[in-house]
This record gives C-alpha cells, sequence and structure tokens, in this order.
C-alpha cells in the first residue's frame, strides 16, 4: 500500500518553492530626504523572506514606520544578479505588496492608503558577501532610503 505522502502531488516543487533560501534582514539607518522633527531614522526592522532559486521571493517586514507606529509589509519580489565574481555580487530587486500601518494624521503619508492598507513597490541595490551576508539600499519612492544588512542561510 502506498504512504500518504505518494498520494499527493509534490507541489513545493512543481512550483518552485523547493531547495530555496531563507534571507533574514534588520535596518541600521533611515535618511529621509525632507527630514521632519517628527521622523523616526530607526526603523527596527525586522524582515523574513523566502527566496527560490528563480529568484522570485516571498516576505514579510515588521518595523517602526517614519512615525513610530508598528507597521507590516507582505509582499511579492523579484531579483536580479547585476555583477559577480567568486566572492562578492550586486544585486537589484524589486518588491510589491501591501503595507499597513499608517494610521490617524500618518494615514495620507503614504499614497493610496485610504483604508489603511496601501499598494507598495520598493527597489533595492545590495551587494552580497560570498553568497550569505548582505547589505542593501531600500529605496521609498520620494521619501528617503533605508540602509539594511541581513543573511541568507
Amino acid at each position: 500500500m502506498a504512504s500518504d505522502s505518494t498520494l499527493l502531488p509534490d507541489f513545493t516543487n512543481k512550483a518552485g518553492w523547493a531547495n530555496g533560501s531563507w534571507k533574514v534582514r534588520t535596518s541600521l539607518y533611515t535618511r529621509h530626504y525632507n527630514p521632519k522633527p517628527e521622523h523616526n531614522n530607526h526603523q527596527k526592522l525586522l524582515n523574513v523572506e523566502y527566496q527560490r532559486q528563480d529568484d522570485w521571493s516571498v516576505g514579510i517586514a515588521l518595523y517602526s514606520n517614519s512615525f513610530g507606529q508598528p507597521s507590516q509589509y507582505a509582499y511579492l519580489g523579484y531579483e536580479w544578479t547585476l555583477w559577480s565574481n567568486q566572492d562578492w555580487q550586486m544585486h537589484a530587486s524589486l518588491t510589491g505588496g501591501l503595507l499597513h500601518g499608517y494610521k490617524g494624521e500618518y494615514k495620507n503619508k503614504i499614497p493610496l492608503n485610504k483604508y489603511g492598507v496601501a499598494p507598495v513597490l520598493l527597489p533595492t541595490l545590495g551587494w552580497s558577501y560570498k553568497q550569505h551576508w548582505f547589505a542593501e539600499a531600500q529605496f521609498f519612492a520620494a521619501a528617503g532610503v533605508m540602509a539594511t544588512v541581513g543573511y541568507r542561510f
């Protein structure tokens, strides 16, 4: 008799989710292009991402937004290798997803946040060392840039 696992199709392999890698990152500092006294430049970011072998990814970020409010960003993304050698790699990525957490008087500080959740696109430029450690700059449209560091395992 066949085991239960052989009766079910292996969706993870067919969909490309097997043999990927996990990435975790945190923020070091944020720079707002037009700083205001109420801006928080320390986002306390915790970001977990799963990247498939074909460079597509899915992730979630928890952080304190520019106004000190707890916020969340759930996204899908893609990463391009721009340059690489034996140890170093330069990459760019683009993520798109939903952002939640800008409330009260700061609700309209991000576009399309009428119902408390807004669509967002975030471009990133980064460097990796030996495919594990990485540092990135994440750009928030006209608002600012965040420096992050992370590890891939």
